[in-house]
């Protein structure tokens, strides 16, 4: 039997809630993704895939209802029609209803599985784990990973290496008594590093700020390819976000929640030199619904944070701000500050990583002694230098 509760009635996607059907569609593409490592068919997938968005509508649903439900969520009628009675056939028996069809019975015990996946991470992101392992969850994981830990580590090895100026850009950010003469010389070692750069402004501003500058333009380049320059953009805003919440709190260093929030999606590098096969099946699930770092969880031996930490340590940069990376999805398990003011600068942005989660946002806020209506004064932005850096939209 299911575990969640199937007491949500509801006539159609729009009087549902949204983690309702988040997680339904997010269960579906588990489902079929499953699916596919056993004996099935294409009909059958389909038909699963259906029954699974519709997986929590009250048991016995009259179909009508059921069809309202699905055509609201976007399936087409050509698709609901061919699948009705194999769709009803698999809801009765995930229900626990008298099933003789034995091929319905083994596609509602993987939506099941699928189920309890996806329930595994809506409490990950609360930041609470099971204390014992649930065999249904592993089972589904290790039949669901696409990607292993080597193809990781080889993918962090190919990333490439900082640049010389960058090295040194960083290393002057972090010191306290860096002076204007130590960031001319450091622009002299490779002037074409400010090409995006109005020079006349960079003399003007303080030297902190043009060391901000500059080490952002000295690392952009690892971002040209298209597909990268969203996560480029977006760094650039959790970068000044970061900062801001530091300098409010008192919690972090200004400078280490600047480079963090830079850097806190570098892990997209190496994630792009992955299998053209991993691609492949997250630009499905995404499409489909499902949030970035649940995808890589569930498909790859690493996360896009875990891989970035390995890049970082790499490049060896500081230990405080290779940790924040690492854990700025789930800040309850660091040991610093730095990863709450990540995670916190990355919520109000918009780019749905991973699931929401007021718990998990709250405590962060509640650890950096901060409110929420605190964004409200630095969520906005004037202007800056940094805007010269973004790619275009």
């Amino acid at each position: 039997m299911l575990t969640k509760s199937n007491t949500g009635i509801f006539n159609d996607a729009r009087q549902s809630s949204g983690a309702e059907i988040s997680h339904s569609r997010r269960v579906a593409v588990w489902s079929v993704e499953l699916a596919k490592t056993l004996d099935t068919t294409t009909a059958e997938q389909n038909a699963m895939e259906l029954a699974a968005l519709a997986h929590h509508l009250p048991p016995g649903c009259d179909p009508a209802m059921r069809n309202k439900f699905l055509l609201a969520l976007g399936i087409d009628k050509g698709s609901i029609a061919a699948t009705a009675d194999q769709v009803h056939e698999i809801l009765r028996a995930l229900h626990d209803q008298t099933v003789l069809n034995p091929g319905s019975t083994k596609l509602a015990a993987v939506i099941e599985l699928a189920n309890a996946l996806d329930e595994r991470l809506e409490w990950e992101s609360l930041g609470t784990e099971s204390d014992e392992p649930e065999p249904a969850v592993e089972l589904a994981l290790e039949r669901l990973q696409a990607v292993a830990a080597r193809e990781i580590e080889g993918a962090v090895h190919a990333t490439p290496p900082l640049a010389p100026i960058a090295e040194r850009g960083f290393s002057l950010l972090f010191r306290p008594g860096a002076t204007v003469t130590d960031l001319e010389a450091m622009l002299a070692m490779e002037p074409a590093v400010v090409t995006n750069i109005d020079t006349r402004a960079l003399e003007n501003m303080g030297l902190q700020t043009a060391l901000r500058i500059v080490c952002a333009a000295s690392i952009r380049s690892l971002f040209m390819d298209a597909a990268l320059h969203r996560v480029w953009n977006h760094g650039l805003r959790v970068a000044q976000l970061a900062e801001g919440l530091a300098r409010l709190s008192g919690q972090a260093d200004p400078a280490e929640a600047f480079v963090a929030g830079l850097l806190h999606d570098v892990g997209r590098l190496p994630m792009a030199l992955l299998p053209i096969e991993f691609r492949r099946r997250f630009a499905h699930a995404h499409n489909k619904g499902c949030e970035p770092d649940l995808i890589e969880r569930v498909f790859c031996a690493s996360t896009h944070a875990q891989a970035g930490a390995s890049v970082l340590r790499k490049w060896k940069l500081p230990e405080a701000v290779t940790r924040a990376v690492e854990h700025h999805h789930e800040p309850e398990r660091g040991d610093a500050r730095l990863a709450d003011l990540l995670c916190v600068a990355d919520d109000p942005l918009g780019k749905h990583e991973d699931l929401p989660s007021v718990v998990r946002r709250r405590a962060a806020l509640n650890r950096l002694k901060l409110h929420g209506e605190t964004l409200a004064h630095i969520g906005t932005f004037d202007k800056s230098p940094l805007d010269t850096l973004k790619f275009a939209a």
